[in-house]
């Protein structure tokens, strides 16, 4: 019996969370971060999760699964059975029994995900990629107080069309790594906006921060083919990144290789002495 129920909606999102633990509503309301929308909204994809206790064998696949999924593409809905969800550890869960399947779905409809920060105003749109702990969290954040808006902190879904780059950013709690120790970002609060359904990317960067301690903050231009290796690198190489199935992986592949048309690659590097230059190299560039 699924005793506990969640919903959470966004311009795009609508995902009703049916779970046999309440432990399972706690950790999503720990990751996600929904910003109010208007009801009127219909958003595009309508997602039912259903997450069972796993103590014995999976009644579908007939083995034990433990943090497994299955994606019914047709009806929009994710069947998960999970462990128990351990405290401090509930994101990798969480990917293993809704960010992955999530990633899945959204696949079949040819949506990509990007493991990314990303912030944007009127003109254009900066996607902040690169592994756990280079900054994407600080870059995003510091963009923010300089009038850019945040529209994810892990992860967007982006596909490639006739009138451009289309989005759906998964909104999240906002979480900056050892923010004490930036006096800039210190006792503030960071927040997803939303966004109208529907967001077409026109001017994209593409920004991999890197932290170097012993640096001067510099910003420098990469070529299409080194932002496309490190696209690559981030979104499908690295552990639990990649797309169940061989076919979905070479279809990731080809989309991120196709990024290279639309954007504008840029690297960063700086260090938490350096944090009051960092805007004005990112808007130099835009």
């Amino acid at each position: 019996m699924l005793a506990y129920n969640k919903q959470y909606s966004s311009t795009d999102f609508n995902f009703n969370i049916f779970a046999q633990d309440q432990d399972v509503i706690e950790a999503f309301d720990r990751y996600l971060r929904f910003p109010a929308v208007p009801k009127a909204v219909n958003p595009a994809f309508n997602v039912i999760f259903n997450i069972y206790r796993s103590k014995t064998n999976s009644p579908v696949l007939g083995k034990p699964t433990f943090e497994k999924s299955q994606v019914n593409f047709k009806e929009k809905s994710i069947v998960s059975w999970v462990k128990t969800l351990e405290s401090g550890n509930y994101v990798i869960q969480l990917d293993a029994i809704f960010l992955r399947p999530l990633s899945c779905l959204l696949q079949y409809y040819q949506f990509y995900c990007l493991h990314c920060s990303m912030v944007c105003n009127d003109n254009i749109s900066i996607v902040i990629l690169g592994p756990s702990g280079c900054g994407k969290s600080t870059i995003g954040s510091l963009l923010s107080l300089d009038g850019f808006d945040i529209l994810c902190d892990d992860r967007v879904f982006i596909s490639s069309t006739t009138q451009g780059l289309r989005i759906i950013p998964l909104p999240t709690r906002i979480a900056v790594k050892n923010i004490e120790q930036k006096k800039k970002l210190r006792g503030r609060s960071f927040n997803p906006v939303s966004i109208k359904s529907g967001k077409y990317l026109r001017k994209v960067i593409f920004l991999f921060p890197t932290y170097d301690a012993k640096t001067s903050a510099g910003i420098y231009e990469l070529s299409v083919a080194e932002g496309v290796k490190k696209l690559v690198f981030d979104n499908l190489i690295q552990k639990n990144r990649q797309p169940f199935e061989r076919d979905a992986q070479l279809a990731h592949l080809d989309f991120l290789c196709a990024l290279g048309k639309y954007a504008v690659f840029l690297k960063l590097v700086y260090n938490d002495h350096n944090l009051d230059k960092v805007s004005q190299l990112v808007k130099g560039c835009c």
